[in-house]
């Protein structure tokens, strides 16, 4: 038994001895920062009321203590931690802060003989700001024709997080009219076979602290007279441009699918879109109803136009990327070019392409080809077309200052 005593003894004086030379050693010779891990507050993060978080950290040696500061003044000063890590719990009032940015430090000291340093700087903001928000426009002027698009717009009373508009079974993201405005808009699209009728619709919105405000509303959709036409292509037309493409009709509109779905948020364009074209004449107007001898009887949801001669210079409608670059059956050399939260614009039966690439930014007013005659087509003129949401819509709309401005 004192044998083994002996043994124990020796083995606590050795662990001792080497407990003690490990925190001389680290004091004198660790060269670490404090790590240091904040939860509860991230980059950008907003905040009503309170700000509350969670501060840990560890170092080789100890730490001594930490510090929190908020926009360069004192907080928390030099509180106390001494051990070889940590976690407290912190709360900071943010009730009689200024709404808007600010800056929170968090400063933490190793306890080891260079008093090695970690600070990590976080931007916050506050807003305690009361949401609410109202229509632009008075309920009576909610009418628009079938085939085109109702403008919704509100104002808020400061920056929010989001706001979704349901209407017609589908939900729309609202967005600032322009960069940091506090007026959003979107565009809800009217097929043209869209019953007349008075429609509801709801607008669902959050502010960046969680707080929410609805709106209610309803539109009128009166009914439009769409004309009839008979399209005469010549025989065969169909078959001599699948020489030159295996694409159809049915790929492109895939395509649409995909393209509408990835649209970047973001409004890329501003103010109203240009016709494509030095036009002298529109040969088919939007909505008509056609009977092709190839395509049986359809809607042409686009407009048809020409110039005063072959071959002249088509330009971007509007700024955007351009999303597609391809040759389908139906529709010829084509182009579509994306401005937006599923706003897109296109051009059939061009001649050529200007010298532009897929996934390339473009502005309005640039060249992006020649008009033609390629495709479906019985003479030289420009497919000119506009889908929000990937319904067609009419583009002439589009054009006028008083529907977007």
């Amino acid at each position: 038994m004192i044998k083994y005593t002996k043994y124990l003894g020796l083995i606590l004086t050795g662990f001792f001895v080497w407990y003690i030379g490990n925190n001389l050693y680290l004091y004198y010779y660790n060269t670490t920062d404090p790590v240091v891990m904040i939860n509860g507050v991230t980059e950008g993060q907003y905040f009503a009321g309170v700000l509350p978080g969670k501060i840990s950290g560890t170092h080789p040696y100890k730490i001594l203590n930490y510090s929190i500061m908020i926009d360069g003044k004192s907080h928390k000063q030099d509180v106390s931690v001494s051990r070889a890590s940590f976690e407290h719990d912190f709360s900071i009032p943010v009730q009689g802060m200024e709404d808007g940015k600010h800056v929170i430090k968090f400063i933490a000291h190793s306890g080891a003989k260079n008093k090695n340093i970690t600070e990590i700087d976080t931007v916050f903001y506050v807003d305690n700001a009361q949401l609410q928000a109202g229509f632009v426009k008075p309920e009576s002027e909610n009418k628009v024709m079938q085939g085109r698009c109702f403008h919704l717009q509100f104002k808020v009373s400061k920056p929010i997080k989001k706001a979704i508009v349901t209407a017609l079974s589908k939900e729309y993201i609202a967005y600032p009219e322009t960069r940091g405005s506090l007026t959003y808009e979107t565009f809800i699209p009217l097929d043209c076979d869209q019953h007349p009728s008075e429609y509801g619709f709801s607008v669902a919105i959050e502010d960046n602290v969680s707080n929410n405000f609805d709106l209610n509303g309803t539109f009128q959709v009166t009914a439009f007279q769409f004309k009839k036409k008979m399209l005469h292509v010549p025989s065969g037309a169909l078959d001599r441009e699948r020489e030159f493409t295996s694409l159809g009709e049915k790929d492109f509109e895939l395509k649409m699918e995909e393209l509408t779905k990835n649209s970047v948020q973001e409004k890329l364009w501003h103010g109203v879109f240009e016709v494509p074209l030095a036009m002298t004449n529109i040969t088919t107007e939007f909505g008509i109803q056609r009977v092709a001898q190839e395509r049986g009887c359809y809607i042409h949801k686009a407009i048809d136009m020409v110039a005063a001669a072959p071959r002249s210079v088509v330009w971007a409608s509007q700024s955007g990327i351009v999303v597609l670059k391809d040759r389908y059956a139906h529709s010829g050399n084509t182009i579509v070019i994306d401005h937006g939260y599923g706003i897109l614009s296109m051009y059939f039966h061009l001649e050529t392409f200007a010298n532009i690439e897929e996934g390339q930014k473009i502005r309005k007013g640039n060249p992006i080809g020649t008009m033609g005659k390629t495709g479906y087509a019985n003479g030289y003129h420009l497919h000119w077309e506009i889908r929000v949401g990937n319904v067609a819509i009419d583009p002439m709309q589009w054009t006028k200052r008083e529907f977007i401005s």
